[in-house]
């Protein structure tokens, strides 16, 4: 497997796993299904396109996107020391592979070459205890609950807050 950064070229290959995403885990992104098919293929090239404030990593299995995770740096400065992680999603098929655990070593690996990032933050489904405990071992800590964060499907989900000290 291959991971590297997205670029607007792999615009409809990101719309594609996110759509598939959205069918297949919905809870387990803030868009829904429906949301994501009323965004055009230039509106996720302009998601995915690296700027000085977020980039998105891609993992390839062979020629097909199989997985991303992005990184949103802050852009004010009081808040400009962290970073968010987003849309981390790995499809069905690559998972059991260590494949989410090496794209998230990415994005770290390139987050602490960010001059000034000290800490990472990103929220989990409660639920998710694959994703809980894979956080936990690339050394994100359990910072708070937000109760209720996501409501899908008629159900409301908890989403844990977890934080990686870059600099400890």
């Amino acid at each position: 497997m291959i991971i590297r950064k997205l670029t607007a070229a792999d615009a409809e290959a990101s719309r594609a796993l996110r759509l598939a995403g959205t069918l297949e885990s919905p809870a387990a992104f803030w868009s829904s299904h429906e949301e994501e098919l009323r965004n055009s293929l230039d509106a996720m090239a302009q998601r995915i396109v690296e700027t000085p404030f977020q980039c998105v990593f891609g993992l390839f299995a062979g020629a097909e996107l199989v997985g991303m995770a992005g990184l949103k740096r802050e852009q004010i400065d009081n808040v400009s020391h962290r970073a968010g992680v987003w849309g981390v999603y790995v499809a069905p098929q690559a998972r059991g592979t260590g494949a989410a655990r090496r794209l998230m070593q990415a994005l770290i690996a390139y987050a602490r070459t960010l001059p000034g990032v000290v800490q990472l933050t990103l929220s989990v489904r409660a639920v998710s205890a694959v994703a809980n405990a894979l956080y936990a071992k690339l050394g994100f800590e359990h910072t708070g609950v937000e109760r209720r964060s996501i409501y899908c499907d008629g159900v409301y989900y908890d989403e844990n807050r977890m934080v990686l000290m870059l600099d400890a």
